[in-house]
């Protein structure tokens, strides 16, 4: 079973990297009825942190052309200006222009791209934290209704994994916490439990 694991961890992990299934769909997989035993094991919560590594490593490569693209640009554009002569300098205008249109081109298409993946990695996140409230809120009701203990053995395990993946992903939380405090967690709505795991998580920042 050991190596099912793994081999379906790296299966999947390739997938994604290949754009053969989105990280939204695994996500969706892993918070499902049918993975309902599987959640409870640590290579879920890898593939969840595989998940977002899948865009935000497509982020930073982007992101890391369009400096390429201006560096490269403005040493083009110091060339030109060292190496101009009077006698081309109208063809050399054109060639430039042309130069120029094409890689405003590029930049904008960049440009584009690096906020649609940024705008896919706010909600890719939003959905997973969204999913893991959602499972630890329907445990605390249900145990409110029964008035037994809220801290169950399932329960500090998964709230474990919550605080992990906060953990695992700061980097790109806090550059969203803004979508965060707006968009899921109101201290009015949820749950003290789970707003008090968000705010240790911001206390850090300070």
């Amino acid at each position: 079973q050991s190596l099912f694991i793994k081999m379906m961890f790296v299966i999947v992990s390739k997938m994604m990297k290949i754009t053969l299934i989105a990280p939204c769909v695994v996500v969706d997989w892993i918070f499902s009825d049918e993975m309902r035993l599987e959640f409870e094991r640590m290579w879920t919560l890898e593939l969840l942190n595989s998940a977002v590594d899948c865009i935000t490593s497509h982020l930073r490569y982007t992101q890391k052309k369009l400096e390429n693209l201006h560096r490269e640009t403005t040493d083009t554009k110091d060339s030109n200006k060292k190496h101009s002569s009077s006698s081309s300098a109208s063809e050399s205008d054109s060639d430039n222009d042309n130069e120029s249109v094409l890689t405003d081109q590029q930049m904008a298409a960049l440009q584009s791209e690096i906020e649609n993946l940024r705008e896919l990695l706010k909600n890719l996140l939003l959905n997973i934290l969204h999913k893991f409230m959602m499972k630890l809120t329907e445990h605390i009701v249900l145990c409110d209704s029964k008035d037994v203990d809220v801290n169950t053995s399932w329960y500090v395990y998964v709230n474990g994994r919550f605080n992990d993946f906060f953990m695992e992903n700061w980097e790109e939380l806090f550059e969203f916490c803004d979508a965060l405090e707006e968009e899921l967690f109101d201290p009015q709505i949820i749950d003290v439990q789970i707003i008090n795991t968000y705010k240790k998580f911001i206390s850090l920042r300070s």
